[in-house]
């Protein structure tokens, strides 16, 4: 059984401690911890809401800014990097999103340099802990400017150059979703997923926007059932943002996210996603493990 997650960026309106309870009251099985809500409510006041709920985190999104276009320093990102693993041990979330940080006024191949140091030093610890450490795409249109990696292939190049099962892929197809080509390499890298993250996408404005699961132009459905036939067995995580959902009813974007979920792969509910090829190191917990327990 694939697994359904919301993103707590959906919910704008709620707090984290109302995200917890409502998502849980709602039926839906995981929930993806965002980095804004989190430093709001405190970590250690996160760990214990999530120890009393049924909802179970799938991941914290997100940390790094290596590069330092965030105003951050590279030690600030390495450091704050290790706390949000350490973190999601704590939490019995899988994954944690790393992101490099934009290009700023770097060449591209320092930019890749500053990241693969970053990783060569963050790998370690997510070993020693059992998370996974997720790079993911970013439209190069994105306004947050979190990463200069572009393409599955890009950050492929990273996930398998370094050699570590803990290190994975995060696919967004409010990001990527239009890359027609995508789906044409999609064996090489499904291996390697810990996280697809679902939206569809429209025009408004002139602008590409985030909108509800059937209400864009992006062929979902077509894209879901790709990736389950070429063997990923993880979370898919709802993801939505944008003032268009300011003012949504987030129940009923809920429950419309989850009966859409439920008609392209069966029932919403709990299981044990499918071990990838490269499961974790031995001595510590299976991400996957923790995502299911």
């Amino acid at each position: 059984m694939c697994l359904f997650s919301v993103s707590q960026r959906c919910t704008p309106s709620w707090s984290f401690e109302e995200d917890v309870v409502y998502f849980s009251q709602a039926g839906i099985p995981g929930i993806g911890i965002w980095r804004e809500k989190l430093l709001q409510v405190g970590e250690e006041k996160a760990v214990e809401l999530l120890a009393d709920s049924a909802v179970k985190p799938c991941y914290l999104d997100w940390t790094g800014a290596f590069t330092g276009t965030k105003g951050w320093s590279f030690r600030d990102g390495i450091e704050e990097a290790i706390r949000f693993i350490y973190l999601a041990g704590r939490m019995g979330a899988p994954l944690v999103i790393v992101h490099s940080g934009g290009r700023g006024r770097h060449t591209f191949n320092h930019s890749r340099r500053i990241l693969r140091e970053a990783l060569k030093e963050l790998v370690p610890a997510a070993e020693g802990v059992g998370v996974w450490l997720g790079l993911e795409p970013v439209h190069p249109s994105d306004p947050e400017d979190l990463t200069f990696l572009d393409t599955m292939t890009e950050a492929l190049e990273f996930v398998t150059s370094l050699g570590s099962a803990n290190l994975k892929l995060i696919y967004d197809l409010g990001h990527l979703g239009t890359d027609e080509k995508v789906l044409e390499s999609v064996s090489q890298w499904v291996p390697h997923l810990a996280l697809i993250q679902l939206a569809d996408i429209a025009i408004a404005d002139g602008r590409i926007v985030r909108v509800p699961l059937g209400q864009g132009f992006l062929p979902v459905a077509e894209i879901v059932r790709t990736l389950v036939r070429e063997g990923y067995r993880g979370w898919f995580d709802l993801e939505l943002w944008g003032p268009q959902f300011c003012d949504r009813q987030p129940f009923e974007l809920l429950e419309s996210a989850k009966n859409l979920f439920g008609n392209l792969l069966g029932p919403v509910g709990q299981g044990n996603p499918a071990a990838t090829s490269d499961s974790p190191t031995p001595s510590a917990p299976s991400p996957a493990e923790n995502c299911a327990s």
